[in-house]
């Protein structure tokens, strides 16, 4: 059975395969297997690029700060219908909060944070901003889409048993020559933490972009509409792989231990003990 008959996709949007992009495609590359993934990111026409890379958990998602996803879900509520539809914030109005919560805290000088670091650190933490996050390694892109499907418990916040039905469709590794977006528009600027508050975007080959929150749409559809999209590129990876993929991520040193460097970090590690171990095991042999 060919990966086309298993997998529908149809449901997939914008289709594009190597060696046909049209002027304003996105380049959709089909990766058979985790493997096969490894071996075609390593490729690229574009070696001075600069390419950086995002992980989705969903490919039909859009390329959605935090602060996006929030308005959408805000302006989709009827009046009435939630408390939600009440509140008025603003991304300055969630960083200013961000602030006064954690101006004060201990072993933390934050005197000389400007705006954009003070988003960035925030955004490190959850906070929602119009950040979007990228990061050098493909890898670890993989890693933060792959990692929304190991069966965690919710409540216990460690692993359930190895789930053994079939798990059906993609990850989304999209990656981006950086470089020839900054050179291009001015309405994308990229944005860093400061160093001595920045262990887990170092630890995650990690940044952030920032488009003109005045646009109100995503990179993708930005880049669209300057006729650009077609420097994007999105690798779809088969879902089922979950397992073998973590594990050789977790050998390349890619894990919660390590991504976040920090009590959150040693924490989780230590919830997943040896679960990726005997579960690739099991894995490769159901």
């Amino acid at each position: 059975m060919s990966i086309d008959d298993k997998y529908d996709f149809s449901k997939i949007t914008s289709i594009v395969y190597r060696g046909n992009i049209s002027v304003n495609d996105i380049e959709i590359v089909q990766c058979s297997s985790w493997r096969d993934f490894q071996e075609k990111v390593k490729f690229t026409e574009k070696p001075f690029g600069n390419r950086v890379f995002r992980g989705q958990r969903d490919p039909e998602w859009k390329l959605n700060s935090k602060w996006d996803r929030y308005q959408e879900q805000k302006d989709s509520i009827r009046d009435g219908e939630t408390a939600i539809r009440g509140r008025n914030e603003t991304p300055d109005s969630f960083l200013q909060a961000f602030k006064d919560g954690y101006i004060g805290n201990a072993n933390s000088d934050t005197s000389s944070l400007n705006s954009e670091q003070w988003m960035a650190l925030g955004r490190h933490h959850g906070l929602v901003t119009p950040l979007l996050d990228w990061t050098k390694s493909p890898y670890v892109a993989a890693y933060f889409a792959y990692n929304e499907y190991l069966p965690i418990d919710k409540e216990l916040g460690c692993l359930n048993p190895v789930p053994l039905e079939p798990r059906d469709g993609y990850i989304a590794v999209w990656e981006i020559p950086l470089n020839s977006i900054l050179k291009s528009f001015t309405e994308l600027k990229v944005v860093h933490s400061r160093y001595e508050a920045a262990n887990r975007q170092k630890a995650q080959s990690g940044l952030f972009t920032l488009l003109d929150s005045s646009l109100k749409i995503p990179l993708d559809d930005f880049l669209k509409e300057k006729n650009y999209q077609h420097i994007l590129k999105k690798y779809l990876v088969p879902k089922r792989e979950v397992i073998i993929a973590m594990h050789d991520l977790h050998l390349m040193n890619i894990n919660e231990n390590t991504m976040f460097p920090d009590a959150d970090g040693a924490a989780r590690q230590a919830n997943l003990g040896n679960y990726l171990d005997w579960a690739s095991l099991l894995d490769q042999n159901k």
